[in-house]
């Protein structure tokens, strides 16, 4: 568990909007427009410390720039957008919730997948390629957490499913199709996602046609999941 979970537990329990980590300040709750210091006095490093262990590559180097920052993090249920900055000299971080995704899709980190090329050269594995899942249960989740171990012995960012394509890695910046793979239909897919997707987000998925979530393999990997659905017009 990274060091700031403890703080987003205690700010949902105590229903604050936002948590406010200032240098020299501390960490503060806001609630109905009144903050509420939580922690002692926070140094620049103290604070930094703490975002770097949440935060994705780019916003790392941002902070590592001194830069502004914003980016999504995803702690247990919650989902929380995070956004950090110098101001007058010394750095000012907020975190709200953002279960409906509102932060991300304003800011544009949700933006479409570059497909690799048809005739792109596959990702050569040397796993057992994975056979996909018709229904849902054990066997889809067995496959959903079979992908998710490739994507880490592979050293890949992330795992796209879409329909039409098979499984793709993100490895370095690029798309690569994992080698051996069918393509997906749209019931494996649901099938696969479903099988980890916690209950509270499969009905926000369903009223919303977007949901993100988190999910942990023991001694493999936690990993930050987002479902969406798109209708080109």
């Amino acid at each position: 568990m990274a060091q700031l979970d403890k703080l987003l537990q205690s700010m949902i329990a105590n229903r604050a909007d936002e948590l406010i980590l200032r240098e020299e300040e501390g960490a503060m709750f806001k609630a109905d427009g009144q903050e509420k210091s939580v922690t002692k006095s926070l140094t620049g490093p103290q604070i930094i410390a703490l975002i770097k262990e949440i935060a994705p590559e780019q916003a790392s180097q941002n902070i590592d720039e001194r830069s502004p920052t914003k980016f999504q993090y995803v702690a247990g249920d919650g989902v929380f957008a995070v956004r950090a900055m110098i101001q007058a000299g010394k750095w000012n971080v907020s975190v709200v919730v953002d279960d409906k995704g509102q932060f991300a899709r304003q800011t544009g980190m949700f933006k479409p997948v570059d497909l690799p090329p048809e005739d792109a050269e596959p990702v050569r594995t040397s796993r057992k390629s994975v056979k996909m899942p018709s229904v849902e249960g054990d066997r889809a989740r067995i496959a959903m957490e079979q992908l998710l171990r490739t994507l880490v012995s592979e050293d890949g960012s992330d795992l796209h499913l879409r329909v039409g394509e098979p499984p793709i890695l993100r490895k370095h910046g690029e798309m690569i199709r994992i080698e051996g793979q069918e393509k997906l239909t749209s019931d494996q897919i649901d099938a696969l996602l479903l099988s980890i997707t916690p209950e509270r987000n499969k009905k926000e998925y369903a009223e919303h046609n977007d949901s993100d979530f988190a999910y942990e393999i023991e001694g493999i990997a936690r990993f930050r999941s987002n479902c969406s659905a798109s209708v080109e017009m």
